[in-house]
């Protein structure tokens, strides 16, 4: 059942009846080994390549979920998985492993809560009776996309981010015992909420009426008139940003002698102003 503009509540509460992670030899060493079902020494899992290396994650969490459900292979019915590489192409052939019709999800960190809400979903309204979700990950075959490109070989500081090498499977289903899903909110939640509260200067206790618009932006009434709230500033940065690229570019276009580059910086100044023209009174508003 739909509740408000994106919240979905399920009436039947489907339960999270069994969930495993696995993980990579740098998780290993990390301070909550205790998290993880299964924890490799080396990053190639035995195979030639780290792509096929990332496809047996998934396949590890998704058999070890299986086998803590107490429940075979065949009795799943849809998978909703997802990586980073390009197609998802380890979930993809981790799925035909399982044998289950698949739907493939790219949403980098959020896949694994966009699978639990899909899963959910379709559980709720007894679509299924078995359904796996999960996401994966591996650092070698991943940052050769974006990121330090391994290729590169270039050394990251302690404080940069790392790709994690591990995979997380869940299994839903209308029977057993577990975690209940009750709801789940896409795109919106009270995390968000209190950031843009922060950013207004105010607290939720003193909102007495709170509106988001079709920009994505909150405006709130407050109990004490007195209190001056701060506009929003995301559309004006945004217009500002716009005129900052094409001012930008008309500097490059002085700036260089080659013909053929000053060409092509013009011509995009002036695509970019017919641009900046066209959303500005959106953007002032």
């Amino acid at each position: 059942m739909l509740a408000g503009h994106r919240t979905w509540i399920f009436e039947q509460s489907p339960i999270i009846i069994s969930t495993r992670t696995v993980g990579g030899p740098f998780e290993a060493n990390g301070a909550i080994t205790e998290d993880f079902d299964l924890l490799h020494a080396d990053l190639w899992l035995g195979q030639d390549s780290y792509e096929k290396a990332h496809k047996v994650l998934f396949e590890e969490a998704c058999q070890k979920t299986m086998e803590k459900g107490g429940i075979q292979k065949e009795q799943v019915q849809f998978i909703f998985g997802g990586d980073l590489i390009n197609q998802v192409t380890p979930t993809s052939f981790a799925s035909k492993t399982i044998g289950a019709p698949y739907f493939g999800l790219f949403g980098a960190c959020s896949t694994s809560m966009e699978g639990l809400a899909l899963g959910a979903y379709i559980v709720n309204t007894n679509g299924a009776k078995y359904i796996l979700t999960g996401a994966s990950s591996h650092n070698t075959a991943v940052e050769k996309q974006f990121r330090y490109p391994t290729e590169y070989g270039g050394q990251k500081p302690p404080t940069a981010q790392w790709t994690v090498t591990g995979a997380g499977a869940a299994l839903l289903s209308n029977v057993g015992e577990g975690t209940r899903v009750t709801s789940a909110t896409i795109g919106r939640n009270r995390a968000w909420l209190h950031t843009e509260l922060e950013k207004l200067g105010v607290t939720i206790e003193n909102v007495f009426l709170g509106q988001v618009n079709s920009y994505g932006e909150l405006t709130v009434d407050l109990f004490d008139d007195k209190l001056q709230v701060a506009s929003p500033q995301e559309r004006p940065l945004i217009l500002a940003t716009l005129k900052k690229c094409q001012a930008d570019l008309e500097k490059f276009a002085l700036g260089t002698e080659l013909k053929v580059a000053k060409k092509m910086y013009n011509i995009n100044s002036l695509k970019l102003q017919e641009a900046i023209d066209k959303v500005a009174p959106i953007l002032k508003k």
